[in-house]
């Protein structure tokens, strides 16, 4: 991936060591005060037409030290920028600079890390240069700098790129205020796929063809960069597969992409079936059983005209609105609002009837479609509740057995628990196993609100019951496990690992795609090239992103159904290769614990799992769930880091608070994680050695030598990014071109 730098170093002074990475600086007197400096706003604009982005990008710039100092401005250009539209202005006024060769901005470069002895600068030696020198930074006083420039976006296969490095923001000497990105994207045919593998992104489809790209953010410090990928596609779902072996000759890492065609609207959507499960016992009295019943109506009067429904309720007893599935027309509709209108709370809550009821009535009108030879129509059951099962049937493994036994539409159940009195494993098996979610309602949030959320992404299916098959490829350990459904406006983004059947390098095969699409079974295929020697860096992420939701998936499975040595060995071995902190897995975060020893881990894992099955009930429980989910759609492994790269997690006791603390031990750094052990820091590559035969094995380099930067100049950009957060005085264990380095 081509990167490019927006930051500023200085020309006359010596800046504090918390963001000392891009200086440029000159003798001074040992008495005379540091400069500081800040990003108080970055806003880019990028529009992209026929694959050439034109970028605009406008920083204010704050002198924060108290006295007036002259700055140098420096913009490694990507090597497929159109240079001669590159122009910068400072506070309304253009002016000149000095483009730079890419060997003059390499010797550049390393003359800044020679001098000010801090290696930042290092992934992005080998690019081109365009320098601004000496503008004055007022004390206190603004400055606003703004500079354009064009670039040609990478495509590799039918994917095309855009990036822009943000995290380089954290070169500024505190939070950014206000963070904004918009990308202006219109190609030829439709944009069928849009992904961004770091961030998560506003995206806006304007038109089949165009779309408006957005991120934001406030206060803080970016610690990724902006990169979005799309493909332009004619189908009516379109379909991408991307994949990445990091070891020759072993399984590799796959990334599939579906998304309905942007011409595909609401105009002719898959009529689906949907039954509404509202929970009336006591504890729903008062303002609960009101929002409850906003939420239904809102459900039933945006049913869309083909779609069949019916709306239960339950206490001690359970009640239907109809004898069954109805057609949501108007005269339909408005009896079942009537119906909700009626609703009281009291009495008890029948959990098991009331989900054996939802299944029945889908099974019935199943059934009796089917004698009509009507078309199959995937199913949804909305089920609510506030409380524990207290009625009937109220076993939790019994419930959860006899609903999966039900359902023989497979329908997929949402369940809304409201409050903190409800069993969160219960409710989260239930939705797992049947291939759907669950959403928590806090005491001071809204039921309708998050009713109507979820509903409205699930409103208008485009294709459902997906299946995906790759011919001459084996997929395994695929998170989701399911495709499941598509809908308007969706992506459907699955992981997994994937491994040839035959010894080929390469093999140009097809993917296909079979469901439910406009009422009758589909099947579209693909063509697609398969690289089992495809290791190419800016595809890392796929690795990355399967081991987190795999970490996720695992750690889930103990949550809800306990432990095992196989579950605890492969949690163990994931967190600690891929740096995936989480509140089990934070004897990472000890550096008195061997990396390669696994029965220490394992005997803190044990600890902490079986004390964390515990929480049943409550916010603590919930927070817990919560946070797998988060793990599951999240883009970058652990939660929040510094401009350092340490990290900041949260613990199984506070997750309720939402609380994190800060790790000094563990640090991000160019999408490596590395653990601080005594005196070195390790990579996480490296972490299932021993530390001794690490320390035997690898090469000994002294930092800022003539070694050192002959290594760096070897390297690829994404390697040397690996070394950008050493400081000096460190030890560093890292592999560089498949071999262990000590720098020191």
């Amino acid at each position: 991936m081509k990167r490019f730098l927006l930051t500023l170093a200085w020309s006359l002074c010596i800046v504090s060591a918390a963001h000392a990475q891009l200086v440029l600086p000159r003798p001074m007197p040992p008495s005379e005060p540091r400069a500081a400096w800040k990003i108080e706003s970055r806003h880019v604009d990028m529009r992209v037409r026929s694959q050439v982005a034109s970028v605009t990008v406008t920083e204010t710039l704050l002198n924060t030290c108290g006295r007036m100092f002259e700055a140098d401005y420096l913009f490694p250009l990507p090597q497929d920028a159109a240079v001669s539209s590159l122009t910068l202005t400072v506070d309304g006024k253009e002016m000149q600079g000095e483009l730079l060769s890419v060997d003059d901005a390499r010797r550049y470069y390393e003359d800044i890390v020679r001098r000010q002895r801090d290696p930042a600068l290092l992934e992005y030696a080998g690019e081109g240069l365009f320098r601004l020198s000496a503008f004055p930074l007022q004390p206190g006083k603004p400055v606003k700098v703004s500079l354009h420039y064009d670039q040609i976006c990478l495509r590799d296969g039918d994917l095309t790129e855009l990036s822009y490095p943000l995290a380089t923001a954290r070169h500024s000497g505190g939070p950014v205020e206000e963070i904004k990105v918009i990308a202006d994207i219109e190609g030829i045919a439709p944009l069928a796929t849009i992904y961004s593998p770091t961030l998560d992104l506003d995206i806006d489809q304007r038109s089949p063809t165009s779309a408006v790209v957005r991120y934001e953010s406030r206060n803080g410090v970016p610690t990724t960069d902006f990169t979005v990928l799309w493909r332009e596609d004619n189908s009516e779902i379109g379909a991408t597969l991307l994949s990445y072996f990091p070891e020759r000759g072993k399984d590799g890492y796959y990334m599939l992409l579906v998304s309905p065609s942007p011409s595909k609207t609401s105009e002719s959507p898959l009529a689906k079936d949907i039954v509404l499960v509202l929970d009336r016992s006591g504890s729903m009295s008062g303002e609960k059983i009101i929002q409850a019943r906003d939420a239904a109506r809102f459900v039933v009067e945006n049913l869309n005209p083909e779609d069949r429904f019916d709306v239960i309720t339950y206490n001690d007893a359970v009640e239907s609105c109809f004898d069954g599935m109805r057609l949501a027309t108007a005269d339909n509709r408005r009896d079942a609002l009537a119906e909700i209108s009626r609703i009281e709370a009291g009495g008890g809550t029948n959990i098991h009837d009331a989900l054996h009821e939802a299944m029945s009535v889908l099974n019935n009108a199943s059934r009796q479609a089917s004698l009509e030879t009507m078309p199959t129509r995937p199913a949804y059951v909305f089920f609510l509740t506030d409380g524990l099962p207290t009625v009937g049937i109220t076993d939790e493994q019994r419930i959860i057995r006899d609903t999966r036994d039900g359902n023989d539409t497979r329908a997929r159940l949402f369940c809304f628990g409201v409050g903190y009195d409800v069993n969160v494993r219960l409710l989260d098996n239930l939705s797992n196993d049947q291939n759907g979610r669950t959403a928590y309602v806090k005491p001071e949030e809204n039921i309708e609100t998050k009713v109507a959320s979820l509903y409205a992404k699930v409103k208008n299916p485009v294709m459902s019951a997906l299946a995906m098959n790759l011919e001459g490829f084996k997929l395994r350990d695929t998170q989701p496990s399911e495709l499941g459904d598509l809908f308007e406006g969706d992506q459907i983004v699955q992981v997994g690992r994937i491994s040839s059947r035959g010894n080929e390098s390469q093999a140009n095969t097809t993917l296909s795609l079979t469901g439910l699409y406009d009422g009758s079974a589909r099947e579209f295929s693909y063509p697609v090239s398969i690289n089992t020697r495809n290791d190419r860096a800016s595809l890392t992420f796929i690795e990355k992103l399967w081991a987190q939701r795999r970490v996720a998936f695992l750690l889930n499975e103990i949550r809800l159904r306990g432990d095992s040595k196989e579950l605890v060995d492969e949690i163990i071995e994931l967190a600690r290769r891929h740096g995936i902190v989480t509140p089990y897995t934070s004897y990472l975060a000890d550096e008195t614990k061997k990396l390669a020893s696994n029965s220490e881990a394992r005997i803190f894992i044990d600890g902490q799992a079986t004390m964390d099955r515990v929480e049943v009930t409550g916010q603590v429980a919930q927070e817990q769930s919560m946070s797998m989910s988060e793990m599951m759609v999240t883009k970058q492994p652990g939660f929040k880091a510094e401009a350092d790269g340490s990290l900041h997690v949260r613990g199984a006791r506070n997750m309720a608070a939402g609380e994190t603390r800060r790790v000094e031990t563990i640090r991000v750094i160019g999408g490596e994680t590395f653990y601080k052990r005594g005196d070195y820091w390790i990579a996480a590559s490296l972490a299932q050695l021993d530390l001794d035969a690490l320390l035997s094995q690898a090469a000994k380099v002294s930092l800022f030598s003539e070694d050192y930067f002959a290594l760096v100049n070897r390297q690829a950009a994404n390697e040397n990014a690996l070394l950008t957060g050493q400081k000096e005085g460190e030890k560093w264990l890292v592999a560089l071109g498949g071999s262990p380095y000590l720098i020191e």
